[in-house]
Protein backbone atom coordinates (compact mmCIF):
# COMPACT_ATOMS: atom_id res chain seq x y z
CA UNK A 1 0.00 0.00 0.00
CA UNK A 2 2.92 2.61 1.15
CA UNK A 3 4.41 1.91 -2.26
CA UNK A 4 1.60 2.19 -4.27
CA UNK A 5 0.76 5.61 -2.73
CA UNK A 6 4.33 6.48 -2.70
CA UNK A 7 4.66 5.63 -6.94
CA UNK A 8 1.12 7.90 -7.36
CA UNK A 9 2.97 10.78 -5.74
CA UNK A 10 5.98 10.42 -7.92
CA UNK A 11 4.28 9.46 -11.07
CA UNK A 12 1.92 12.40 -10.51
CA UNK A 13 4.31 14.86 -9.58
CA UNK A 14 6.43 14.21 -12.62
CA UNK A 15 3.56 14.40 -15.02
CA UNK A 16 2.81 17.81 -13.60
CA UNK A 17 6.02 19.06 -14.21
CA UNK A 18 6.47 17.26 -17.60
CA UNK A 19 3.09 17.13 -19.61
CA UNK A 20 3.33 20.77 -20.25
CA UNK A 21 6.64 20.63 -21.30
CA UNK A 22 5.73 17.75 -23.71
CA UNK A 23 2.69 19.98 -24.75
CA UNK A 24 4.61 22.89 -25.87
CA UNK A 25 7.36 20.69 -27.82
CA UNK A 26 4.34 19.09 -29.49
CA UNK A 27 2.55 21.91 -30.40
CA UNK A 28 -0.17 19.69 -29.51
CA UNK A 29 -3.27 19.53 -26.74
CA UNK A 30 -2.35 16.68 -25.20
CA UNK A 31 -0.36 14.77 -27.22
CA UNK A 32 -0.97 11.12 -27.83
CA UNK A 33 2.79 10.33 -26.27
CA UNK A 34 1.63 11.33 -23.10
CA UNK A 35 0.72 8.60 -21.05
CA UNK A 36 1.49 9.14 -17.62
CA UNK A 37 -1.94 10.97 -17.15
CA UNK A 38 -3.67 7.80 -18.09
CA UNK A 39 -1.13 5.66 -15.54
CA UNK A 40 -1.79 8.00 -12.09
CA UNK A 41 -5.76 7.73 -13.18
CA UNK A 42 -5.76 4.17 -12.93
CA UNK A 43 -3.18 4.02 -9.92
CA UNK A 44 -6.25 6.35 -8.29
CA UNK A 45 -8.70 4.27 -9.52
CA UNK A 46 -7.40 1.28 -7.67
CA UNK A 47 -6.06 3.27 -4.79
CA UNK A 48 -7.16 1.09 -1.22
CA UNK A 49 -8.72 -1.56 -3.11
CA UNK A 50 -7.83 -5.20 -2.51
CA UNK A 51 -5.38 -6.84 -5.42
CA UNK A 52 -8.06 -8.87 -7.41
CA UNK A 53 -7.27 -9.17 -11.46
CA UNK A 54 -11.70 -9.02 -11.77
CA UNK A 55 -11.29 -5.79 -10.01
CA UNK A 56 -8.24 -4.21 -11.95
CA UNK A 57 -10.56 -4.87 -15.51
CA UNK A 58 -13.47 -3.57 -13.83
CA UNK A 59 -11.76 -0.46 -12.89
CA UNK A 60 -9.72 -0.16 -16.24
CA UNK A 61 -13.08 -0.36 -17.86
CA UNK A 62 -14.68 2.04 -15.93
CA UNK A 63 -11.69 4.54 -16.19
CA UNK A 64 -11.60 4.47 -19.57
CA UNK A 65 -15.58 4.92 -19.96
CA UNK A 66 -15.13 8.11 -17.45
CA UNK A 67 -12.37 9.38 -19.13
CA UNK A 68 -13.80 9.36 -22.63
CA UNK A 69 -17.52 10.56 -21.54
CA UNK A 70 -16.11 13.37 -19.50
CA UNK A 71 -18.72 13.81 -16.66
CA UNK A 72 -18.64 16.90 -14.98
CA UNK A 73 -15.77 18.27 -14.22
CA UNK A 74 -13.82 15.87 -16.03
CA UNK A 75 -14.63 17.98 -19.52
CA UNK A 76 -14.35 21.48 -18.31
CA UNK A 77 -10.85 20.21 -16.14
CA UNK A 78 -9.57 18.63 -19.20
CA UNK A 79 -9.90 22.56 -21.54
CA UNK A 80 -7.42 23.94 -18.74
CA UNK A 81 -4.06 24.45 -20.55
CA UNK A 82 -0.51 22.55 -19.78
CA UNK A 83 -0.05 20.08 -17.12
CA UNK A 84 -3.47 20.79 -15.25
CA UNK A 85 -5.26 19.83 -18.27
CA UNK A 86 -3.19 17.16 -19.15
CA UNK A 87 -3.33 15.13 -15.45
CA UNK A 88 -6.54 16.61 -14.44
CA UNK A 89 -8.90 14.86 -16.25
CA UNK A 90 -7.15 11.76 -15.37
CA UNK A 91 -7.09 12.46 -11.89
CA UNK A 92 -10.70 13.19 -11.34
CA UNK A 93 -11.65 10.39 -13.60
CA UNK A 94 -9.16 7.95 -11.41
CA UNK A 95 -11.41 9.46 -8.72
CA UNK A 96 -14.93 8.65 -9.86
CA UNK A 97 -13.40 5.29 -10.36
CA UNK A 98 -12.46 4.65 -7.04
CA UNK A 99 -15.50 6.14 -5.73
CA UNK A 100 -17.49 3.59 -7.32
CA UNK A 101 -15.11 0.24 -6.88
CA UNK A 102 -15.02 1.07 -3.51
CA UNK A 103 -19.00 1.26 -3.22
CA UNK A 104 -19.24 -2.22 -5.21
CA UNK A 105 -16.47 -4.15 -2.59
CA UNK A 106 -18.16 -1.99 0.26
CA UNK A 107 -22.04 -2.95 -0.97
CA UNK A 108 -22.16 -6.42 -2.96
CA UNK A 109 -20.86 -9.51 -2.57
CA UNK A 110 -17.37 -9.26 -4.15
CA UNK A 111 -15.16 -8.90 -1.90
CA UNK A 112 -11.89 -9.48 -4.13
CA UNK A 113 -9.12 -12.30 -3.34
Amino acid sequence: MAAHIFILCALTAVGLLACGLVEEMAQRKDPPIIVIDEVCGMLLGLLFLPYDIKLIILAFIIFRVLDTLKPWPIGKIEKLKGSLGIMGDDIVAGIYTNIILQVVVRFTTFKGS
